[in-house]
């Protein structure tokens, strides 16, 4: 393959990248608002669908033919996600995002409200509550469900048709370029890994090639981050000042438009940064 064609293959790989997330966020979004409306308190419900759809992608759950769902009651007390196997329930989980208000859980912790149930937090939430627990103000230990509260801050922005707050925007952005930067190196060291094991390029030429490569996949994956997110937020501004603000659809059109916005920013970004940095 030559050269431009590798540089293309790279820049597609970041906009696949870029599109499959926006499009999952949005996927997300709508199944919260299906379950909630549109909310206030939303993002609580885009971590259980998230954390709901990675344990049902994982390898070992599909092996064991287990399945989480999402409890009937939208307002249950204890269980927010059941699993299910072979038709029975093996377990429930009570999903909290409430690293900002983290002593409202430890007080339900305490008065035994979740006994009985796994207690699973976003990253930020589970820091927050490993403090109170080593201060001895609470005992139930709560797991980590590796979902930060930047995403499900975002998603439930475009959920509600919101521009996300300057602060979750910037939270959003370096984990989106940390991902793609992770990425993009992974994408480049299998692209010019087999150059340089049959010697034609150097070994500092292929280290140069690799870092490029992880610079301009986080730039873009940070860019296209927030352009989704302002974009969405934008155009449901627009319709509901159309008068058109109520439904599914009225979520779905500026998830779409969000998330073409992604897609495009973040392919501009990666094809400037290349021409820049050649």
């Amino acid at each position: 393959m030559d050269e431009d064609s590798k540089d293309t293959s790279k820049i597609n790989a970041s906009t696949v990248t870029n599109a499959a997330k926006e499009v999952y966020e949005g996927k997300v979004a709508l199944e919260a608002v299906e379950r909630v409306g549109k909310n206030v308190n939303i993002k609580g419900v885009v971590h259980e669908v998230m954390y709901k759809d990675s344990f049902n992608v994982n390898p070992l759950n599909i092996i064991k033919g287990k399945k989480c769902v999402l409890t009937k009651a939208t307002n249950a007390c204890r269980d927010d996600l059941v699993v299910k196997q072979a038709g029975k329930v093996v377990g429930r989980m009570q999903l909290k995002d409430t690293a900002k208000s983290i002593g409202k859980t430890v007080k339900q912790v305490s008065s035994k409200k979740y006994a009985g149930t796994n207690l699973i937090g976003t990253k930020e939430t589970k820091q927050a509550y490993d403090v109170c627990v080593k201060a001895g103000k609470a005992t139930q230990k709560m797991k980590s469900s590796g979902i930060s509260s930047a995403t499900t801050a975002r998603a439930g922005a475009k959920a509600l048709g919101k521009i996300p707050k300057a602060d979750v925007l910037v939270a959003s952005a370096k984990g989106a370029g940390a991902m793609g930067a992770a990425i993009s190196v992974g994408i480049e060291v299998v692209s010019s890994g087999s150059d340089w094991l049959d010697g034609e390029i150097t070994t500092g030429e292929f280290a140069c090639k690799v870092a490029k490569e992880g610079a301009g996949g986080g730039l873009s994956a940070a860019a296209a981050t927030t352009a989704g997110s302002v974009a969405t937020g934008a155009a449901a501004t627009g319709l509901t000042s159309m008068g058109v603000g109520a439904g599914i659809a009225a979520t779905a059109a500026p998830v779409v438009i969000g998330a073409v916005a992604a897609i495009v920013v973040g392919a501009c970004v990666k094809k400037v940064f290349d021409s820049i940095i050649d």
